[in-house]
């Protein structure tokens, strides 16, 4: 069975904080994303959550990576907190076109709903079919989905096995809903409750010790020598600890 692939970067690139800690003195902003690419091979992007990506952006952004880098673009907000999942198919033709000048270096999309969301079993059906629907119309290759949910109602099997049937991932986060913010969990899970034939991990705490790196890194490596690919993202902070702990996790991952 081929190993999987690892994507693990940050969540955004673009922080003057950084120049210093993470960025060489004197990186202007124009220089960051090349920079940063070439220590990660993935970066999830928030700028796709409130606005319209160009062409001229996608360009951009294409010709600052290499060949295998790829973006997690979180889901226009249009969708999610505007619409809350509902007749969303006109919305997502849109967004899906909008980001399509990316080309191979388009990963995963994130669909993080509002926290105040909670399940309605017709309301995530008709989502699914209008991703699926989508999804038909705009070419042989496919796209991978990931969904966030953050009130505990969907905190399902049935919620479960209507992404698996989708081939849609269930984000894991940590800490998980309802925790608090900044805080991380005292260990990772020894697998992932996967629903798609990818993993999608945001680590959301302030700073990660050794430990609960270690324990990160064993899980992604059991998932990756199942043949199954991850993405994970750390947060954002201006002490720079997201890219730190992402290098450390990184190495324990592929060692």
């Amino acid at each position: 069975m081929p190993s999987g692939r690892l994507f693990l970067g940050t969540s955004g690139f673009a922080y003057k904080e950084w120049i210093g800690p993470f960025y060489p003195p004197g990186t202007k902003s124009a220089g960051m994303l090349g920079y940063y690419a070439g220590q990660f091979g993935s970066v999830e992007v928030n700028y796709t959550f409130r606005r319209s990506p160009t062409p001229s952006m996608m360009e951009a952004w294409s010709g600052a990576t290499s060949d295998g880098f790829v973006f997690a673009l979180k889901a226009n907000q249009g969708i999610t907190h505007f619409a809350r999942l509902k007749d969303t198919g006109e919305r997502l033709g849109r967004f899906l076109e909008a980001v399509a000048p990316l080309g191979p270096r388009l990963g995963p999309v994130l669909f993080q709903c509002p926290p105040n969301l909670k399940y309605d079993p017709e309301v995530l059906d008709g989502f699914l079919a209008d991703l699926a629907a989508v999804e038909k119309r705009s070419g042989p290759a496919p796209h991978r989905y990931a969904m966030e949910f953050r009130h505990p109602s969907f905190d399902t099997d049935e919620v479960r096995s209507k992404l698996g049937a989708a081939g849609v991932a269930l984000c894991v986060a940590d800490p998980p809903p309802g925790g608090a913010p900044g805080t991380p969990g005292s260990e990772a899970p020894a697998t992932f409750r996967r629903t798609g034939d990818f993993a999608y991990v945001r680590l959301r705490g302030t700073g990660y010790d050794e430990k609960a790196l270690e324990g990160w890194g064993a899980t992604f490596r059991s998932a990756l020598e199942e043949g199954v690919d991850v993405y994970c993202y750390l947060k954002h902070e201006d002490s720079a600890t997201g890219p730190r702990d992402a290098a450390i996790l990184k190495r324990m991952a592929e060692e």
